[in-house]
This record gives C-alpha cells, structure tokens and sequence, in this order.
C-alpha cells in the first residue's frame, strides 16, 4: 500500500514539475503600451485628449501575488485655443507595484490586478514629483501577454499639480 501511494506522488510530482519550473523560468518581463491620454482638473481646461506611449521592464516572481514594473512614459495633450502652441508633453520614469487579486476568473487566464507607484516627470520646465494609481486586466496570449490598463497620474509642479488618465492596451514579453 505505501509502494503505491510512494508512486502515485512520484507520478504527480513528474507532471506538476515541468509546469512549475515553467512559470519559475523567467520572472523578468519587458512591456510596451499605448494609448489615450486624458486631462483631468485644471489641466483639462487648457489641454486636449492626446496619447501615451510607455516601455518598461518588470519582475514578479513566480507564484507570488506581488510584482513590480519600471517605466518610462512619454504623454503628448494638444493645447486647446492656440493654434501656434506646440503640443505639451509630460514625460517620466516611474517604479510601480503591482498586485495581483487572482479572482475567480484566473481559471480561464484573465486576472485582475491594481498598480501604483512614484516617479519624475518632465513638464517641459522641470522635473516634479508624481504619483499613480490604477488597476488593469491581463489576458494571457500565446508566449506572451496583453493588458489593458487606466491610471490616474498626478504630477506635483510650481505651486499647483497637472493630473491626466492613460488608458491603454499593452504586451508584455
């Protein structure tokens, strides 16, 4: 009787193994993004919807539900009423955390999970203090992974703050 148990357990270990050392491979990943940039607040008053571009590198050990991401970030927002203005941009480099809820739906790939972080970024002047904080959706592709993500940005600057929202869809390898 434990001849057989002693088998069974040798035979699960043999095929969980592969699938663990799999998911152990590689907890580096780098990601690129794009999309939508939306003003919000004061900001919005004089600046249009414009877009954001983002590459980062990333690190989540496997089986942990903790993870962390480094990015940089290039937003570019029309100037409304002016048409001899040049656009404004806002760009950074940002370290985030990220946390992964692992609902109910991980069983078919889709997970759900929050990110926030602290950073500089560019306002064309200076560089300011800022901050995110957002959620997103991974979606498990072949050899790789999509998100779709939105987060609100705000970045501290001469007496006052500008804020804006990317929303955007990105692949990360």
């Amino acid at each position: 009787m434990n001849v057989r148990i002693r088998g069974l357990l040798v035979a699960a270990g043999l095929l969980v193994a592969p699938a663990l050392v799999s998911a152990q491979a590689n907890p580096f990943h780098v990601n690129v993004a794009a999309g939508a940039a939306i003003p919000t607040g004061d900001f919005a008053d004089f600046t249009d919807v414009g877009y954001n571009l983002t590459l980062g590198v990333g690190m989540r050990p496997a089986l942990s539900p903790v993870g962390f991401r480094l990015e940089g970030k290039y937003n570019s927002f029309g100037v409304k009423d002016c048409d001899d203005c040049d656009r404004a941009t806002v760009k950074g480099l940002d370290i985030n955390a990220i946390y992964d809820f692992m609902p109910v739906t991980k069983t078919v790939g889709v997970s759900f999970y929050g990110i926030g972080g602290i950073g500089g970024f560019d306002t064309g002047d200076d560089t300011h203090f800022g901050w995110n904080l957002g959620a997103g959706l991974r979606l498990p592709l072949s050899g790789f992974s999509g998100y779709l993500e939105a987060r609100y940005h705000q970045v501290q600057g001469n007496g006052g703050h500008l804020g804006y929202i990317p929303i955007t869809f990105g692949l990360s390898f």
